[in-house]
């Protein structure tokens, strides 16, 4: 009997630990034991391809990437327990060259995510996230080398040219340390980029300040 007895108190004490260690995990999602901040500034490298049955291309129609900055403003509320939303505005700049001609675009961004933040302390979290953006090219144009020619602009959807508007499915995840947050997104179309198809992907590398 002393031995069936030891066994359940070995158990219940196991027990009310697992449930003490448990409680001291989710209270770290309390929203009153995490320090939240709703909004900020932010800088970032991004890339853009369009993406066929023939392969990636550039504007140009080369297996290549076009590199662009992102600047915005941030919004991520966090409604507690690892629950909140990763939103904003960003403007967009992408450039590329071939045979000395300059093309330039200008875009805004605007991303809908959900997201899922595990805090690891009152001033650190990590969180992961995913949901839909919106791409709106605003302009643009191709320059020519010591302005031979006046600059031409592009003509969204027209002679395969990609669309003013792409809707893409986007997803990522960082790391915040108190107002400093790094994060990694990548999204790809889910709308076709031109008149014969095509989907638009991008790479962003986002450094954050936030309030």
């Amino acid at each position: 009997m002393t031995h069936i007895s030891r066994i359940v108190t070995s158990l219940l004490l196991s027990c009310m630990t697992l449930s003490a260690t448990a409680g001291n995990f989710w209270s770290r999602f309390d929203k009153q034991a995490y320090r939240t901040r709703l909004w900020g500034i932010s800088a970032a490298y991004v890339t853009k391809s369009y993406h066929f049955d023939s392969g990636r291309q550039d504007i140009w129609g080369r297996d290549k990437i076009m590199n662009g900055i992102q600047f915005g403003i941030p919004v991520q509320p966090y409604f507690g327990y690892g629950l909140g939303l990763n939103t904003g505005i960003f403007y967009e700049h992408f450039f590329s060259t071939m045979d000395d001609i300059h093309f330039y675009e200008h875009n805004l961004n605007i991303p809908l995510m959900a997201e899922w933040r595990v805090p690891l302390g009152r001033e650190l979290s990590v969180f992961v996230n995913g949901g839909i953006s919106m791409d709106c090219g605003l302009r643009a144009e191709y320059v020519f080398p010591d302005n031979l020619f006046d600059a031409i602009g592009m003509k969204y959807g027209k002679g395969g040219m990609p669309k003013r508007v792409q809707f893409n499915g986007i997803a990522g995840g960082g790391v915040q340390w108190k107002a400093v947050q790094i994060s990694a997104y990548g999204s790809f179309g889910i709308t076709d980029a031109t008149d014969h198809g095509g989907q638009q992907r991008k790479v962003n590398l986002r450094l954050s300040v936030l309030f």
